[in-house]
């Protein structure tokens, strides 16, 4: 379905310069957003970073020449392949990082980068739709945010500290 302003809209624009600046401002704005996610997030080939998801079997791929050799290296160290089920993706890579494979880590790092900031975006932005619902529009919710997505484990024990509180200091 093809949408076409009305005529009105069209002539309304056209004689109010105002709009028409606002309009090229906005679309400035998201020529730059556009370039800024371009180099934010590449096109590259996702079968180029298998070696990633699993360096143990990997074929070719698109690495320079020292990264192949600690590829090589590092596929034939047994230790390191008893760690990689043991532990996540990106635990592994963080911990091969400080050890004899610093090329292959960063580049593995860097790419694992994207998916976990916008993971964090996500829940502070589903953190703050859960918060702001429509009795509480008005509340401001920067230090519930702060609580809400604090990094501090074990969570607190909001029921155990209510009831060490007397409800009525009266009584």
């Amino acid at each position: 379905m093809n949408y076409e302003p009305h005529a009105a809209y069209l002539h309304y624009i056209n004689n109010n310069p105002s709009i028409n600046a606002d309009i090229c401002d906005i679309g400035k704005h998201l020529d730059a957003l556009s370039q800024h996610f371009d180099e934010y997030f590449t096109n590259d080939n996702i079968e180029n970073f298998d070696w990633i998801r699993n360096p143990f079997d990997v074929e070719m791929s698109d690495l320079a020449v020292r990264e192949l050799e600690e590829l090589a290296e590092l596929s034939c160290d047994r230790t390191l392949k008893i760690q990689f089920r043991e532990k996540s993706l990106s635990a592994f890579w963080l911990s091969v990082q400080s050890t004899e494979y610093p090329l292959l880590s960063n580049k593995a790092v860097n790419i694992f980068l994207p998916f976990a900031t916008t993971y964090l975006c996500e829940t502070a932005f589903s953190a703050l739709t859960n918060m702001k619902t429509k009795y509480r529009s008005r509340c401001v919710v920067e230090s519930d945010m702060r609580v809400c997505l604090s990094n501090i484990r074990p969570t607190p024990r909001i029921d155990s500290l209510c009831k060490a509180k007397q409800a009525h200091p009266t009584h």
